[in-house]
């Protein structure tokens, strides 16, 4: 019974020193994570939005609860950057955004730039861990053929043209990854959805409204 009750002791005491040095190693982690994502979401605007100089994120507040339903804070949350051509923050160039969309084995996040027409002007795939060989090809951008998947085929393209070709559209789907082209094509569509009246673009037309 005591060698029951010690090792009990025992193992309580290793289960929380664990549980002490993954919240610290987690703490020492965190930031770096946190500026290599911030990094890794610059480049990405850069590649979507080539001709911004000046980025300005919109943002919204989200409200953080506890288990209870009690709001505890709210937080800013960016729903899409405004991009403009000069220092200043004039010369509106267009915007950028990022979509999630559920693919074949994980969450896929993309970020995209568009015109000031609503026009896509570039897309680029900034997490996915599809399958290998597969859905990992999601993240191909050379030169678009016509022939196979690359996230080039996706520029110029508008709202109404986002619709992956086995399902009747022109986005030419990924070889034997069908579920992770439509994931990326559909979560663009759905988020430009909701951002184009925000904007003051209509979807049906990507024509601005007067």
């Amino acid at each position: 019974m005591k060698n029951i009750l010690r090792l009990g002791i025992v193992m309580t005491i290793v289960s929380l020193l664990s549980a002490f040095l993954l919240a610290e190693l987690y703490s020492i982690t965190k930031p770096k994570i946190e500026i290599q994502k911030m990094a890794k979401t610059m480049e990405a605007l850069k590649l979507v939005l080539p001709d911004a100089k000046v980025l300005v994120p919109v943002t919204k507040k989200i409200p953080v609860k506890d288990g209870e339903g009690n709001l505890l804070f709210e937080k800013d949350e960016i729903i899409y950057y405004q991009a403009y051509a000069k220092e200043d923050s004039s010369q509106l160039v267009g915007y950028a955004f990022k979509s999630v969309g559920n693919g074949y084995s994980s969450l896929i996040e993309t970020m995209i730039g568009i015109d000031s027409a609503g026009q896509i002007t570039r897309i680029k795939i900034l997490s996915q861990k599809e399958t290998p060989g597969l859905g990992t090809l999601s993240e191909d951008s050379e030169k678009f053929t016509g022939k196979k998947w690359s996230t080039q085929q996706f520029e110029g393209k508008t709202y109404e043209q986002l619709k992956v070709d086995k399902d009747g559209g022109e986005i030419v789907s990924i070889t034997g990854a069908t579920i992770t082209s439509r994931a990326i094509t559909n979560s663009i569509k759905s988020k430009l959805e909701t951002l184009l009246p925000q904007i003051g673009i209509s979807r049906d037309k990507n024509a601005e409204v007067n």
